[in-house]
């Protein structure tokens, strides 16, 4: 069996097919969880209302019934960016 390989689009190393480069990975990651959208969810208002709407939900998803271990901020308007358990919801 051999193992096809393809380069990576962002510094064009050889990597093995259906890998991710570790350099550009780890540069990824970073990016992705600095970014202001990522930053929210280390915030300890969000902690908070995090466990106060799987309280109030049950740990239950909303959508299908399921048990649920993650909360999500819905805003229903792009400006609408407080925290708060009008416009969580628990998804399975």
């Amino acid at each position: 069996m051999s193992l096809l390989a393809r380069m990576c689009v962002d510094c064009t190393t050889i990597i093995p097919s259906g890998t991710r480069c570790p350099t550009c990975a780890r540069q990824h990651n970073h990016r992705r969880n600095t970014r202001p959208t990522a930053l929210i969810y280390k915030d300890p208002r969000w902690l908070t209302t995090r466990t106060t709407v799987l309280e109030r939900d049950g740990h239950t998803c909303q959508l299908c019934g399921q048990r649920a271990t993650i909360a999500d901020h819905h805003p229903k308007r792009k400006k609408q960016r407080r925290l708060g358990t009008s416009n969580g919801q628990t998804p399975a």
